[in-house]
């Protein structure tokens, strides 16, 4: 949920994942949104209980989002923006031992240069445009940048909505 300075709800959005997900921290973004650091619950795709990253834009839309850890238990409860990337702080029970644990991105969710590919060099906002209705995004699987419409229905001003990626009434 996003309010202005009286209190006043400017939008609300549901997130998840097919498991139960919570979100502890969020820290504004590049780009007018936010990156949220939390943990799923139940059985994901790393293990039993994943950290959870992910960026929204500026009216709650998902731009990426991605789980993080090993067989066991782990949880981000923290967020920061360093540099072109957010870091998650959390905790993992995957390394043997209860431990704390940090994990670094690049703008665009991807932690290594191996899964970055041609979206390593490029800064935060290399990919952004001006189009509320679409979502900016880098995939190395894509070669780079790439705009995808956001769902029909969206919000992108006052008394506008998203329909085929574009802003009108």
């Amino acid at each position: 949920m996003r309010t202005d300075l009286s209190g006043v709800v400017l939008w609300q959005n549901f997130i998840g994942t097919a498991a139960v997900a919570d979100s502890f921290s969020a820290v504004a973004s590049f780009g007018g949104g936010f990156v949220l650091a939390g943990a799923t619950s139940g059985p994901g795709p790393k293990g039993y209980g994943d950290g959870w990253l992910l960026r929204i834009d500026g009216l709650g839309n998902t731009l990426w989002s991605q789980t993080f850890g090993g067989n066991n238990v782990d949880n981000f409860y923290a967020a920061a923006i360093e540099g072109t990337g957010p870091i998650a702080f959390g905790t993992t029970t995957s390394s043997g031992d209860f431990a704390a644990w940090m994990v670094r991105t690049d703008a665009h969710g991807n932690t290594t240069c191996a899964t970055s590919g041609t979206c390593a060099g490029l800064t935060a906002t290399a990919c952004l445009d001006t189009n509320p209705c679409t979502a900016d995004l880098c995939s190395a699987a894509k070669v780079g940048c790439y705009r995808a419409n956001l769902p029909d229905g969206s919000p992108c001003g006052s008394q506008l909505v998203c329909k085929v990626g574009i802003c009108g009434p």
